[in-house]
């Protein structure tokens, strides 16, 4: 078993697409079960898999075959976790200023129940982005990271980066159009703002 795992290994940094399948098969089970356990949902778990896979293919040149390669996959599944949850807690923490720093006009309560329906749709839709698009998009809007930063942390180019947010702001704009059934662009221009 471990020399089998050895050869994927070797033909994983050869840039084997079958290779990244094998070891997949293999541990998909494993690193679902580990996330699930700290997520405790079961599409954030299967978002942490797809990015532990697409990270160890992005990062394969730099995979060392004499360490425990079990042990590489699940470190990458938990800074992964890690960075998750520091992510949510910023949102939280974000939402949460700019509910306290909401205006009320008419009726307090009306304003607040179609506030967080408009809330949700905008995190469905960036729920709806595919992962490595929210992540770039989540650095950009939330974390207020340059093009530049993003590109260098993620090892893309920042045109990538600059196509990765505006296809995310134009998909999330109209899915909340769609979903909320809104004309109003300058509300759904705020929304984004929140992220």
């Amino acid at each position: 078993m471990m020399d089998d795992e050895k050869k994927w290994i070797k033909a994983l940094k050869a840039g084997k697409t079958i290779a990244l399948e094998k070891i997949f098969q293999q541990y998909h089970h494993a690193l679902y079960y580990h996330a699930l356990d700290f997520v405790k949902s079961p599409s954030l778990a299967e978002d942490v898999v797809q990015e532990v896979f697409v990270k160890l293919w992005e990062h394969r040149a730099q995979i060392n075959p004499d360490l425990s390669f079990k042990a590489y996959l699940f470190r990458i599944a938990r800074n992964h976790i890690i960075n998750q949850l520091q992510r949510a807690s910023r949102e939280v923490k974000t939402k949460q200023y700019y509910s306290q720093r909401t205006t009320t006009y008419h009726n307090q309560a009306e304003d607040q129940v179609i506030y967080a329906d408009y809330e949700a749709i905008a995190q469905k839709a960036l729920e709806e982005l595919p992962p490595k698009r929210k992540m770039v998009f989540t650095l950009h809007r939330l974390e207020g990271r340059k093009y530049d930063e993003i590109a260098d942390l993620l090892h893309i180019s920042k045109n990538t980066v600059r196509d990765h947010v505006v296809k995310a702001e134009k998909s999330i704009k109209e899915y909340f159009a769609c979903q909320a059934n809104m004309t109003i662009s300058l509300f759904v221009a705020c929304l984004i703002s929140l992220f």
